[in-house]
């Protein structure tokens, strides 16, 4: 039987913006960058990875200053 939630539990709602840039590091050449600007693949994309690493794997936070640099990046996606 599931666990109910509690009121201090809450929802992790994510909102994708059909925006992703995929980075990918290549021996002898610089990295393979990848920019899409599709929801439906943003979202399978996200799945892929997480059934691949059986939903776990590191996801980074940003400071501000390194925040702004990644908005850069997906700022110049059109």
């Amino acid at each position: 039987m599931p666990k109910k939630k509690t009121k201090s539990e809450k929802e992790l709602n994510l909102k994708f913006t059909g925006k992703m840039s995929i980075l990918i590091e290549l021996e002898g050449h610089g990295p393979l960058e990848f920019r899409v600007n599709d929801l439906q693949v943003v979202k399978d994309a996200v799945q892929v990875i997480l059934d691949h690493t059986n939903n776990k794997t590191p996801v980074n936070s940003y400071d501000k200053r390194e925040q702004k640099t990644m908005q850069k990046l997906l700022d110049g996606i059109e």
